[in-house]
């Protein structure tokens, strides 16, 4: 008799679970606003775009020869003071 009892109020709780959860999904959804449906357009922009791509790549070139330049720039400017300090080192 225990047993039958609380196999009903587990029954009982189950049902009204799934009652609850079917009437939450059967609620009307929200229609997303403009913004929400820009930032989404924005998303799909940046994941499927070939100009996006390009744009990175682009970018990503762009600061590669600049990091380029100024370590030849470095490299020239230790070159120098490596030239210029051998020369006046005194004789011993």
């Amino acid at each position: 008799m225990k047993s039958s009892s609380r196999f009903a109020r587990v029954a009982i709780v189950v049902a009204l679970g799934f009652v609850c959860s079917a009437a939450v999904g059967l609620q009307k959804q929200a229609e997303p606003t403009p913004q929400q449906r820009g930032l989404l357009f924005a998303d799909l922009w940046v994941q499927t775009s070939g100009e996006y791509i390009a744009c990175c790549l682009q970018t990503y070139q762009l600061a590669g020869d600049q990091v380029e330049r100024e370590f030849t720039k470095l490299q020239a400017e230790e070159h120098k003071v490596s030239i210029s300090s051998a020369g006046c080192r005194r004789p011993s």
